[in-house]
């Protein structure tokens, strides 16, 4: 059974690998360069900054909200509620955080790996 588990993780992830740079290279990227516009609120990289941190406080609050009115709910439905939402947004900002992993620069490149002759 865990080896199901472990292989539909896999696939999750690389769905989403997947998805994450078709949008970057195939819609996001030919839209800054104004190649073809397909309907973001941005047409800059300053302007995309401006609606990621928009985006990051409106995740923010909803959080908070998501957690107050689940209090509204009753004690076990509510804290069973915020269990389920938080343990299911940790799952997805998990896989988010392996796809930044996978496309990080290096801090440091070890000249041993350099080529210096072709």
């Amino acid at each position: 059974m865990r080896i199901i588990k472990s292989f539909v993780a896999s696939l999750r992830l690389k769905w989403l690998h997947w998805r994450v740079d078709r949008e970057i290279y195939s819609k996001i990227g030919p839209h800054l360069y104004q190649n073809r516009p397909l309907g973001y609120p941005f047409h800059t990289n300053t302007e995309m900054e401006r609606e990621a941190n928009i985006g990051h406080k409106n995740v923010i609050l909803m959080i908070e909200m998501i957690g107050k009115q689940a209090s509204q709910m009753g004690v076990s439905s509510g804290n069973a509620l915020r269990y389920i939402v938080y343990r299911d947004i940790i799952d997805l900002l998990d896989r988010y955080e392996k796809i930044i992993i996978r496309d990080r620069q290096p801090s440091y490149c070890d000249p041993r790996h350099v080529a210096t002759r072709s």
